[in-house]
């Protein structure tokens, strides 16, 4: 059985490759294929539901594998999908029509210890929009990935109930940069010795191509002068924590659980002289956990953590509440992104990482849903 689907083997057959290439959008019309061939083709662009190349397939000069799409064609029309058959184009005099603009992309903010939702919205030849909904976490890189066709109305109206829901806090992106975060999931994922899900494998060509950014978008959006005069006074990254953006941010669970460990033999040990003594030991524990953390990969992962939610928290001024200062704040979580980044800031000085332990060791979020 043909699965085009699958990774290409160095000893398939050239149909079989011409096929699969024709599938990805990497090579160009295809006739003359084995009917085996030509059948598993127009097949698993059925069931991907890509209208646009069985419609170049229906109009090929091969007339038994345009007869297969046609058909195929049938079958998508009669689940509601729309297909557009080319047709030789008729002499039109006049001002052609500009092109609608490419549909807005969303993000969410990294939660807790690395979980981020990516809405890449991409237009479609029947001109509505393919959403690839993806679940990314730092633990597990590329989670899952769902694809959702809509029309533009449809999905302008989904886009305002998400960046509308208060459980979440979500703001506009480029399309390329979500691309460009899917695709980092997906990748680490493998670094972590999984495999991303197969819906990725399905959609990665129709997400389009990945560009690796110069630069990070967030400078789009916040002044460098704004994010130098943030870096000036580092004792203020702390206050990122209390922004909804920030409020979400705990270090990875692990290391939280065993520094938690310590706590309760702490809080239980009999031979500690005092409650003066025994908050000493509390401090120090905490203080331990968040230099061993920061050690790690963690110190990494928290910069890109913090970068991604300083362009939320800059795009939020497009759609949030009026009144607050989104530039500033962005630019303190930009800032602090920096000084972790910093190979020269010492441990001891990032105080915003040691902050983090501590609000959720010491029960500074007992009343939150994020409370362990």
């Amino acid at each position: 059985m043909i699965d085009l689907l699958l990774p290409a083997t160095a000893d398939e057959p050239e149909a079989v490759a011409r096929a699969r290439s024709f599938f990805y959008g990497e090579g160009g019309l295809v006739s003359g294929l084995p009917d085996d061939v030509a059948l598993a083709l127009v097949e698993t662009l059925l069931a991907q539901g890509d209208g646009e190349k069985l419609a170049t397939l229906a109009a090929a000069n091969d007339k038994a594998l345009a007869k297969r799409a046609r058909k195929a064609i049938h079958v998508l029309k009669s689940r509601g999908v729309t297909v557009a058959v080319p047709q030789k184009a008729a002499r039109v005099i006049g001002v052609a029509s500009a092109p609608e603009p490419e549909p807005v992309s969303l993000a969410s903010t990294i939660v807790r210890d690395g979980e981020q939702i990516v809405w890449l919205a991409r237009s479609t030849a029947e001109g509505g929009v393919n959403v690839y909904q993806a679940q990314i976490r730092d633990s597990l890189g590329l989670v899952e990935l769902d694809t959702m066709r809509a029309s533009r109305k449809q999905w302008r109206g989904v886009m305002q109930e998400l960046i509308a829901d208060p459980q979440l806090v979500v703001a506009p992106t480029d399309a390329a940069h979500a691309r460009w975060l899917i695709e980092g999931g997906a990748q680490r994922s493998l670094a972590l010795g999984r495999q991303p899900p197969r819906s990725y494998s399905e959609a990665r060509v129709a997400m389009g191509a990945v560009t690796t950014p110069t630069a990070h978008p967030v400078e789009q959006h916040v002044s460098a002068e704004r994010i130098a005069e943030a870096a000036r006074a580092p004792e203020r990254f702390v206050r990122v924590l209390e922004t909804p953006e920030g409020f979400r941010c705990i270090p990875p669970e692990d290391l939280l659980e065993k520094a938690a460990r310590q706590l309760d033999e702490i809080a239980a040990s009999t031979v500690i002289a005092d409650e003066v003594q025994r908050a000493e030991q509390v401090r120090e524990a905490i203080a331990r956990a968040s230099r061993e953390a920061l050690a790690g990969p963690w110190r990494g992962r928290l910069a890109h953590q913090l970068r991604e939610t300083a362009l939320v928290v800059a795009r939020r001024a497009e759609v949030g509440a009026r009144g607050r200062d989104y530039a500033g704040d962005a630019a303190l979580f930009a800032a602090a992104a920096l000084q972790l980044e910093d190979a020269r800031a010492a441990v001891e000085e990032l105080a915003l990482a040691h902050r983090m332990f501590e609000r959720v060791l010491t029960g500074a979020l007992a009343a939150s849903p994020l409370k362990k």
